[in-house]
Parts: C-alpha cells; structure tokens; sequence
C-alpha cells in the first residue's frame, strides 16, 4: 500500500523548501553572524524588490513579514480600529487584539469577486480609519478589491487607508503595488513567505 502524503495548509506555508541558491546563501551567511548587518544589504534588498514590483525605491520599506507591517501602520497612524473581511487571514483578530484595536469584520461570500464593492469600502474607511484586506483572500481566493474598487472608495472616503495584503499575489496575477507608489491612502504588503518558500526567514515589504 502507497503511503500518503499529508500537506498541512492550515500554517499556509509553502510546502516546498527554500531554492538551494537561497540555501547556500544564507549558510554562508551565519559565517558573519558575529557581526550586524551591513545597511547594504538592505539597500540591495529593496533594489531588488523595486525591480520585482515595478516600483520606485523610495516607495519600499522592508519589514519581518505582513504582520510587522500592519503592527507599524496601526501604531504610526494612530489607529482605534480597522476594517477586515471574514472569513480571512487569522492575524486581522490576533494582531489588533494585542494593540487594543476594535475590528469591524466585513462578510464576504465564496464565489463574489471583487468581494468588497466601493459602496461598502468607502462606508468601512469612513467608519473604521483602515480597512486591511488579504487580497486574494485567504481562504477563498478571490481577490478583496481591485484598483477600480479602491479608487473610487479612496475619493468617497480621502482621509482612509486602504490596505491591500498581497501574500498571495504570485497565484493571482493581480497586484496593485504600482498603484500604491501613486495613489495616497493604498498600501500593499507582500510577504515571501508563501511563492518565495520564505516564512523562517521573515521577509517582506510594504509599498505605499
């Protein structure tokens, strides 16, 4: 009898190990693990992101991961609460939880896509400050918003921050990283924990 394979998606991490490349790299990196980082290698890293979202340097900041990211956009534009949809990925409860954030849930449906129409962003930004959307959604899959949707909530509702959280962008096509190098009040955060095999190493970037 053949032996079964079990995948555990429920960490929703790749199951696949880390290219060897990125392996040996970063074995002859604990060789100077003695030493802080150069602030090189963070320059070289947001080149490269640059160059991989098609965005101009000065709109990248590179972070541990989406949940750092939507840590420091709570506590630096003051935040009381946010907007999520449900179902969706788990730290829209945990992460706000922990700041002492309210969290408006915002149902979505299987199936509907975009889920989330302008009428009900603009109405979640006017009522919450932010609205932080997985998008693709995790774990429906379809995508939250598209630029369509998000500019026309963005002019209803100017003074909000809409968040769009690509950690699934490389299985959807769709992003709108180059959107947000433009548009006031859109930020997208990509992790390389998912499509990059990524997630011990905590790597991500926000653009906005």
């Amino acid at each position: 009898m053949a032996r079964r394979r079990i995948v555990d998606a429920a960490s929703v991490e790749c199951d696949e190990p880390p290219p060897p490349r990125v392996l040996r790299a970063a074995a002859a990196a604990l060789g100077g693990a003695n030493r802080y980082p150069s602030p090189r290698l963070a320059a070289r890293a947001v080149e490269a992101a640059s160059a991989y979202y098609g965005v101009d340097p000065e709109c990248l900041v590179p972070l541990p991961g989406s949940d750092t990211a939507l840590e420091l956009l709570s506590r630096a534009l003051r935040l009381r609460r946010i907007a999520a949809p449900w179902p969706g990925f788990y730290a829209y409860s945990r992460i706000p939880a922990s700041l002492g954030l309210a969290v408006d849930w915002l149902p979505v449906e299987p199936g509907v896509e975009p889920a989330l129409d302008p009428g009900r962003l603009a109405s979640a930004l006017a009522a919450s400050g932010a609205v932080v959307a997985d998008n693709p959604n995790n774990p429906l899959g379809t995508l939250a918003f598209t630029w369509r949707e998000a500019r026309e909530a963005l002019a209803r509702a100017p003074w909000g921050v809409l968040v769009s959280d690509e950690a699934y962008r490389e299985f959807s096509g769709h992003s709108l990283a180059r959107r947000a190098c433009e548009a006031p009040g859109l930020v997208v955060l990509h992790t390389l924990s998912k499509a990059f095999a990524l997630a011990g190493l905590r790597v991500g970037f926000l653009v906005a």
